[in-house]
């Protein structure tokens, strides 16, 4: 007996399946996208399949103001996306010729201060054992093809998102080859979650203990990280 739900059929479909069997366990859904005479896209695309209501619904979903949530972040009155909840999701990769290069379950969480805000937010991606790999086996950036990353973001571009969102990211491409100082990778790619278009997100390194080990193999057990409020 499989069970596969189609979600939200469109010019691409999102397939997951399971097999159930009476007095067993379910079997961990597997899941596939489909793009069925899809118009040419220039940019990677990114599929995130997930349980709705870990998005959406008022009292636990991630992504809306709903009614569980708390202030902070420019926003005044509580919202949800101001929560440090982080929800299972399905996660697809395909390269720019449309190939898929990653499917796996990872977790993610709203990323952001201020930018929470946007009508469209910037989400953190986790691989963690938790989720089955603790790796995206993939190399996302053309410049630094030596990484293996355990996380990153698919930023939405923060306070540029409704300009050129492009600005923060092209001071970072500046010191690409130029300057010896770290920097944040950027790749723009087309993202759907549940079958909808959610518009072009920056995938960019995520910043703390992970990228010392991404960039340079450091064991982040010794390592101190400082933060501080650059204002």
């Amino acid at each position: 007996n499989q069970y596969i739900a189609p979600i939200n059929v469109t010019t691409h479909t999102v397939i997951r399946a399971s097999v159930f069997r009476e007095g067993y366990i379910p079997s961990t859904p597997v899941t596939h996208t489909y793009f069925i005479n899809h118009r040419p896209i220039n940019h990677p695309v990114i599929s995130i399949s997930t349980d709705a209501k870990y998005f959406f619904d008022n009292t636990i979903g991630i992504y809306i103001a709903g009614t569980n949530g708390i202030t902070g972040m420019c926003s005044d009155n509580p919202v949800n996306w101001n929560q440090d909840w982080e929800r299972t999701i399905n996660f697809e990769y395909f390269d720019k010729s449309q190939k898929q290069q990653i499917n796996q379950l990872t977790g993610t969480r709203i990323n952001g201060n201020c930018s929470r805000t946007k009508a469209m937010k910037s989400l953190g991606i986790y691989a963690e054992d938790k989720y089955g790999d603790d790796l995206f086996e993939h190399q996302f950036f053309n410049y630094k093809k030596n990484l293996q990353q355990k996380n990153f973001v698919l930023r939405n571009a923060g306070n540029e998102w409704n300009v050129t969102m492009i600005r923060e990211a092209f001071h970072h491409k500046l010191a690409e080859g130029r300057l010896n100082i770290d920097y944040l990778e950027y790749q723009p790619a087309v993202v759907f979650i549940n079958g909808a278009y959610y518009g072009i997100h920056n995938i960019r390194e995520k910043p703390g203990d992970d990228y010392l080990w991404s960039n340079y193999r450091v064991n982040t057990d010794s390592v101190d990280v400082l933060y501080n409020n650059a204002w």
